[in-house]
């Protein structure tokens, strides 16, 4: 049997303004396009091939290519999945 798993959906706003609010300090969010995304990458020092095979593989991301529902993993785990805030507040702990 092959299992399919994930947990609830956050998007990438969600961490910073969650680690914010745990830790009590401001931890800055910013969007950038695919574009702007692939030239970090490229000044980050990747070549053409890997920065555009990383690119592709967030634009899949940000069009919710990898969004699943958590059903298998609560079977699996026997109770639902932990959400983002609960899971970041305890391993900060």
């Amino acid at each position: 049997m092959v299992y399919e798993l994930g947990g609830p959906a956050f998007t990438l706003r969600e961490p910073a303004a969650a680690l914010s609010e745990i830790t009590g300090e401001e931890l800055p969010f910013r969007e950038v396009t695919l574009d702007e995304y692939r030239a970090g990458l490229l000044a980050a020092g990747l070549d053409e091939g890997t920065a555009g095979f990383v690119t592709a593989l967030e634009a899949g991301t940000a069009r919710g290519d990898l969004d699943l529902a958590p059903t298998a993993l609560e079977e699996l785990i026997g109770r639902p999945a932990t959400g983002l805030r609960p899971a970041l507040a305890a391993i900060l702990g």
